[in-house]
């Protein structure tokens, strides 16, 4: 677990408490914030696992992840050039 992963998760712990204070007090405004924290944390934890995927693939198989990235730069010249 990465730091990303840990904000990400405090976050969403975070806009589920304002939420539910926001939905306890009928306050609209906090709620609708809450809503908007927690979609935050789940997004940057979401970021999080896929560095940590991307890190162990990179460590498990270096040639092929130097191969990739070697063909995505590739294609990026190519499609640049044209224009």
């Amino acid at each position: 677990m990465n730091t990303d992963q840990i904000i990400g998760n405090a976050k969403d712990a975070t806009g589920k408490v304002q939420d539910s204070f926001g939905a306890a007090t009928g306050n609209t405004d906090w709620q609708a914030e809450g809503k908007s924290r927690q979609l935050e944390g789940k997004l940057q934890e979401q970021y999080g696992q896929a560095v940590d995927c991307a890190r162990n693939v990179t460590a498990d198989k270096p040639f092929t992840a130097l191969a990739v990235a070697g063909g995505i730069g590739f294609v990026l010249g190519v499609l640049l050039s044209r224009s």
